[in-house]
Formats: structure tokens, C-alpha cells, sequence
């Protein structure tokens, strides 16, 4: 939906719909960036929140699946919580635009959803945010990593390697990352379309650190497996889930966690259990 143009929404100027009450589950908001309607879903926890999560979904999914299908498990734990959505592409389905999507349509702006989830994340000027994303959203998130480092306290990509256009572009600023990708996953091993493997994605990052990117393998069979802070300055990890295919990692299919929660913990939003 595009709204009349005006000179104060000439980049990330924000139009807000009433916010939730603090301690509500979960609202539909509205933020107008460049003329366009964007639509989020929002949590805001009871008490003083500790920081904010981005939470960006996969192809063709919104921001209310993934907050019913993951995020809702952390309610009111200590983070604000906003699920994005994004447009409609050109196979009718809800895709994120960013670097390295120019390949395949030389008239598409990469920087659209850039700025969307810049002008998000500015609504909570002093609060720490982290970004994170499945599959599409692992793209958007790769693509905040090496271009938007200096708005965000923490990155985590699921599902999907780093665009071979995002790699081309180096960081100005560094922050912990979590990097997940299972074994059986199709992305893991030949991803195609420009984009980098899992270990091709793990070198390049832990190339930019100053120590390795170290691995942590987990048999999704375990369900008491659990991930630990590894290796480098800042504090970043690669995990391999073993016999986990194209999915945001749960608890209900066989995985060793919930992803979700353990993000709250990577982060330090809460001190939670996952479920």
C-alpha cells in the first residue's frame, strides 16, 4: 500500500499506530517508510525491557506466523520483541530484498528493506537491538551484518548462507554473530543462486574476526544439548545441527532447543529455559 509522499517521509519517517500496553501479547503496527505502509507484529514485556529483537521471517511467511509459530515463547522475558513483515515479490509470495537480489532484477531497489528495519530498530534509540532471520530473513540479516553493524549489539542467521554480493562488502563495525545451519538443511551443502555454503559462510566470517570461527556440532536427537559461548572477539559461533533439515530449530520437532530462547541467552535478554 502506497501512501501520498511528503517531505518528512522522504527516507525512514515514521507514522506509528497506537502502541500495545506493556505486558500485551502481541499487536499489529504500521510504520511508513518511503511512502509505503510496512506492517510488524509487536510485543512489549511487562517491566523495563532490556533490549529489542528483530525477528525477520522466512520466504513467503509474516511477521504474525513467526510470532505465533516461535517468538510468542518469549513474552514477557525482558526484550521487546518486533516480527517484521516483508513485501510481496515478483513470485507472489513475501520475500526480503538485499544485496545480491539485483542479479535477478536489475531494477530492484536493495537497500528497500534496509531501511524499513532501520527505521524499526530507530524507534528504540536507546535500547540494544539484535536482528535475526530465517531462510529469506537469514539474508536480510547477513545483509545487516556487513552494512547496518554499527545499529545492532548482535546478529543471527538460520537457514541460509551469506549472498556472495554481501560478502564482497567489508564490515565497518564487528558484533557477535550466530550462524545455524542443520546437516540436512539443502542450503547447507549447495546453496546455488549466488549464495555461499555453510562453511564458505563460516570462513568468511571468521576471517573478519580476530580469532576462528570455531564449530559446535549437536545431534538433534539430544534434546538436553546445549550451545555455549564460542570462540572470538566478539564472541561469535557456528552451529551444526545434525539430521535438522531447512527450519528454524524447535524443541516439538526433535531439535535440540528452541532457537529463540537460546538467542535470549546468547544476548542476555533473560535468563530462560527453552521449551
Amino acid at each position: 500500500m502506497r501512501i501520498p509522499s511528503h517531505p518528512l517521509l522522504a527516507i525512514v519517517a515514521a507514522a506509528v499506530l497506537t502502541a500495545p500496553a506493556a505486558g500485551a501479547t502481541a499487536s499489529d503496527e504500521r510504520i511508513v517508510v518511503d511512502g509505503l505502509l510496512r506492517s510488524y507484529v509487536l510485543h512489549v514485556p511487562a517491566g523495563v525491557p532490556r533490549g529489542v529483537v528483530i525477528a525477520c521471517h522466512g520466504g513467503g511467511s509474516n511477521g504474525r506466523e513467526l510470532w505465533d509459530r516461535h517468538w510468542h515463547r518469549q513474552a514477557d522475558r525482558g526484550a521487546i520483541i518486533a516480527c517484521p513483515t516483508a513485501q510481496v515479490g515478483g513470485v507472489g509470495l513475501t520475500n526480503w530484498v538485499a544485496l545480491g537480489d539485483r542479479a535477478k532484477d536489475p531494477a530492484i531497489d536493495e537497500l528497500r528493506d534496509e531501511r524499513f528495519l532501520l527505521a524499526l530498530r530507530a524507534r528504540w534509540p536507546r535500547l540494544p537491538a539484535y536482528a535475526c532471520g530465517f531462510s529469506s530473513g537469514a539474508k536480510m540479516t547477513h545483509h545487516l551484518y556487513v552494512r547496518c553493524g554499527g545499529s545492532f549489539a548482535g546478529f543471527a542467521m538460520v537457514g541460509r548462507g551469506i549472498a556472495e554480493a554481501q560478502a564482497a562488502v567489508t564490515p565497518a563495525v564487528l558484533r557477535p554473530l550466530r550462524f545455524t545451519m542443520g546437516s540436512e538443511d539443502p542450503n547447507h551443502d549447495a546453496p546455488g543462486d549466488g549464495v555461499l555454503d555453510a562453511a564458505a559462510t563460516r570462513a568468511w566470517y571468521g576471517a573478519l574476526l580476530p580469532g576462528p570461527l570455531r564449530a559446535r556440532t549437536v545431534a538433534g536427537a539430544v534434546t538436553s544439548a546445549r550451545i555455549v559461548a564460542c570462540a572470538s572477539s566478539p564472541p561469535s559461533c557456528y552451529v551444526r545441527i545434525d539430521g535438522m533439515g531447512h527450519r528454524w530449530p524447535t524443541l516439538r520437532d526433535g531439535d535440540p532447543f528452541d532457537e529463540d530462547a537460546e538467542l535470549m541467552r546468547w544476548w542476555r535478554l533473560a535468563d530462560v529455559t527453552a521449551r
